[in-house]
């Protein structure tokens, strides 16, 4: 017996995305990935500082 799959939720833009579209800005696909992988790095540096001010 085969389970029905649910249908797959249609991802969200990187919250910066978001952001430069309403600014009114329409980025190219390279430059949304720069984008997103600029995010990545500030939250993973966010991060890093949180958890070294606690355990420091």
């Amino acid at each position: 017996m085969r389970w029905r799959r649910k249908p797959k939720k249609q991802k969200k833009p990187a919250w910066i995305l978001r952001l430069v579209w309403r600014l009114g800005w329409k980025p190219g696909r390279v430059m949304r990935e720069v984008l997103e992988w600029t995010e990545v790095l500030v939250v993973a540096g966010v991060l890093a500082v949180l958890i070294m001010s606690f355990v420091t």
